[in-house]
């Protein structure tokens, strides 16, 4: 992860006729945000095809790093004879400078934070019709 921390300090000086100066100091300081997060993907039952953001990235569980603060980035979890889930997640900045964490964002917008980074989706299995 590559941090950049850089401080802007610019000055601005006018001249006036009378020879008067005006000195404007506008100082600005910021940090890039965690750009990008490991997250382990386990499901219930293990052994599900995982996608994230429409590319195959493996079989759960794994760890994957996923990058984009802030942006909302989509996991499908698909394996034969369970449903398929699809979860919307974020990484959120935490608290302190250095941590960030992983969020499930709801389709109403709401989120919740995911511990340890580690997002488990249980599987359901699906139906079958009577014969």
């Amino acid at each position: 992860m590559v941090r950049l921390q850089s401080s802007i300090l610019i000055f601005i000086s006018i001249a006036f006729l009378s020879g008067c100066s005006i000195i404007v100091g506008v100082i600005a300081s910021s940090y890039d945000e965690p750009t990008s997060l490991i997250v382990t993907i386990e499901s219930d039952p293990p052994g599900a095809e995982i996608y994230l953001n429409k590319k195959k990235i493996g079989t759960a569980p794994l760890k994957v790093t996923i990058e984009g603060l802030s942006k909302q980035h989509r996991i499908v979890f698909i394996k034969n004879g369970y449903r398929t889930k699809i979860e919307t997640v974020s990484i959120s900045p935490g608290p302190k400078a250095d941590e960030e964490y992983l969020s499930v964002v709801y389709p109403d917008g709401t989120s919740y934070p995911v511990g340890d980074n580690t997002l488990n989706v249980v599987l359901q299995k699906e139906e079958s019709l009577p014969d």
